[in-house]
């Protein structure tokens, strides 16, 4: 899998004319950098530990006692990370306390970084609590938009915690922004981003509503200049697993439907990778598709058959062995170093799939693999 950090940094190469059917307007991101506090004194520990311990038990009498300290007593930064009362209310999930502390504040106080650039609602992302996030986005919808560690969105960093439900949430809030917004060109980025940081990360369900709502994804490379389904062909995917067959059903399903899908030389790529990782399921639905894939070569000059015997893949030796006589034209073939399927059953395949206890066990493994591609 991608690193999470370098998937959201890249730039991703795509005609989003062609995705979003809403005209550009002027620039709406925001860009927050250190909040500028009042100025509030030197405090010594004894004060920053009593805001700290009172924030952090959702104790309010306690925590609104804090007054006499500094009458901005929430603006104080109690760490060397910059926490403050309210990102250690948040952190503690003190919903009550969330709620009566943002009632004494305006919305910059809000969007109050720590030293990581996080402020609140990231941490509430993070967290994945939904009702400290609805709290903090009625107070101020601006948080949405406002980028925390790494320079992610806060839903960027809901889907890096694993968090679906509230990455859900956080998608909904997105897309009507979206929408309100007529899809400014900087937003369009993100959902782009998104979509790639969804699959790489297993968020097959948020990659679906994405795909639902704009089928043209389909069609996006990232900056290696990989599409989602070539993507996907190097995972590991199960027809059995319901999100996995909805978001490989439904990106087949938008590739015959939008006009400028994948090319021929793109779709080739995806199946050799889908045969090298096991990956049964994205082959069915591309011979499905495009039943002349079949007997493609790469540019190594091996066909399917050479991939799943070279790379020990044995569910796919066996869905080629269901094609019916295709196996006998692929036996023919030779590789750019003059291999046969018998030479490569032979050879000690690139990569070991799976871990093996012992050496004797490994080549055992390689004997039967010969045997019984010799015997079929």
């Amino acid at each position: 899998m991608a690193d999470a950090d370098d998937t959201l940094g890249s730039t991703f190469s795509v005609k989003f004319d062609d995705i979003f059917a809403y005209a550009d307007t002027e620039e709406v991101s925001i860009d927050v950098g250190e909040a500028q506090l009042p100025s509030l004194g030197e405090l010594d520990r004894k004060d920053k530990r009593e805001i700290y311990v009172a924030a952090a038990s959702g104790n309010w009498s306690e925590t609104s006692s804090c007054c006499r300290i500094h009458p901005y007593w929430w603006q104080i930064p109690m760490t060397n990370s910059r926490l403050t009362a309210l990102h250690i209310a948040v952190i503690m999930g003190k919903t009550s306390s969330v709620q009566k502390l943002i009632s004494c504040m305006n919305m910059q106080d809000l969007e109050i970084p720590m030293a990581d650039r996080n402020t609140p609602f990231c941490l509430a992302a993070i967290t994945g609590n939904i009702p400290i996030a609805e709290i903090l986005l009625n107070k101020n919808g601006r948080l949405l938009w406002i980028r925390g560690r790494k320079n992610m969105l806060p839903i960027q960093l809901a889907s890096s915690a694993g968090h679906l439900k509230i990455t859900h949430f956080l998608l909904q809030k997105t897309l009507k922004d979206l929408h309100d917004l007529h899809n400014n060109l900087t937003f369009q980025e993100e959902i782009v981003k998104l979509f790639f940081f969804t699959i790489t990360n297993n968020l097959y369900t948020v990659a679906s509503d994405l795909l639902d709502r704009y089928p043209k994804l389909v069609t996006v490379e990232n900056e290696e200049r990989s599409t989602p389904l070539e993507i996907l062909a190097q995972l590991s995917l199960s027809k059995e697993i319901t999100d996995h067959l909805k978001l490989v059903s439904s990106m087949f399903k938008r590739m015959e439907e939008v006009k400028e899908s994948l090319n021929s030389e793109q779709l080739s790529k995806a199946m050799f990778d889908a045969a090298k990782s096991g990956n049964v399921m994205i082959l069915e639905f591309l011979f499905e598709y495009h039943p002349y894939l079949l007997f493609e070569v790469s540019s190594e000059k091996r066909s399917l058959l050479h991939i799943a015997i070279l790379y020990r893949q044995e569910d796919i030796y066996r869905l080629i062995l269901s094609k019916g006589d295709s196996k006998d034209l692929m036996t023919q073939l030779v590789d750019f170093e003059g291999n046969n399927v018998l030479h490569l059953a032979g050879k000690l395949r690139p990569e070991p799939t799976f871990v093996l206890p012992a050496e004797h066990v490994l080549m055992r493994s390689e004997e039967l693999w010969f045997q019984v591609y010799n015997c079929t």
